[in-house]
């Protein structure tokens, strides 16, 4: 069966709406097909989570690009949680988008952060700024922050702080400082769960990476062999760095 055509013009005018998901913007823009399971029970677009983000968009057109921001990644045997945040952007549209997903078990949501029209190209680089700003306004007793993984080809910090990550790549301490919270908040949480041996041992680590490896983060296994990588615990001053 061949697949039906996508209009982006459509879909981003959805898009738009306020308190709009992506999952609602294909549907309000006559995509229906899109996310609804074939005759081999598969989806064009799958719509509640999905690791590969650009993969999936493609999916819908061949011009979609997602440049990974921000991801946090945190779970044991009872629970898993994922937060991504991306820039939408295509060749065949002059608006895009930062979008957010947020995955707690089976419990997905997408969310438009931001909506921008012929953004430039240094501002692209500051988006890294509003999506700190989102996590900074949620619940004040966030907890989940094991792996945190940045896109380097943000800013992060102050200008001094970003400048000095890009020369002697080191993490800016301002963002140590913004997460700390977060692993303070997961301590005290579990400090009375029995099933918790060692409080010392839950621990949050910061991957600062280049955008290629943001995109194929599960296929990572050692951090210690990717090119580049900048990573160091919250609640410690040293870095570890790939050089090569």
């Amino acid at each position: 069966m061949k697949k039906p055509k996508f209009q982006i013009d459509k879909f981003f005018k959805a898009l738009q709406k306020p308190y709009q998901s992506i999952p609602g913007a294909i549907r309000d823009s006559g995509h229906k097909k899109f996310i609804e399971l074939n005759e081999n029970g598969e989806k064009i677009f799958e719509d509640n989570g999905y690791s590969n983000i650009e993969e999936n968009f493609q999916n819908l057109d061949k011009s979609f690009k997602c440049s990974p921001i921000l991801e946090i990644r945190d779970g044991n045997d009872w629970y898993y949680c994922n937060y991504q945040y991306f820039h939408l952007s295509t060749t065949k549209s002059e608006y895009s988008f930062v979008i957010g997903n947020r995955n707690f078990n089976a419990d997905f949501d997408s969310f438009v952060l931001s909506r921008h029209q012929n953004i430039k190209k240094e501002d692209i680089k500051k988006l890294s700024i509003k999506v700190l700003e989102n996590l900074d306004n949620l619940n004040k007793n966030e907890r989940y922050c094991e792996q945190i993984f940045l896109n380097k080809s943000y800013i992060w910090g102050n200008e001094k702080e970003y400048k000095k990550m890009k020369v002697d790549n080191i993490i800016p301490t301002s963002l140590k400082e913004f997460f700390l919270p977060f692993l303070e908040n997961k301590k005290d949480f579990f400090k009375d769960d029995d099933d918790v041996k060692d409080i010392k041992k839950i621990t949050s680590t910061i991957y600062m990476l280049n955008e290629k490896d943001m995109k194929k983060i599960d296929s990572i296994k050692y951090f210690s062999i990717v090119k580049g990588a900048i990573w160091g615990r919250i609640d410690r001053k040293k870095n570890l760095v790939n050089r090569r």
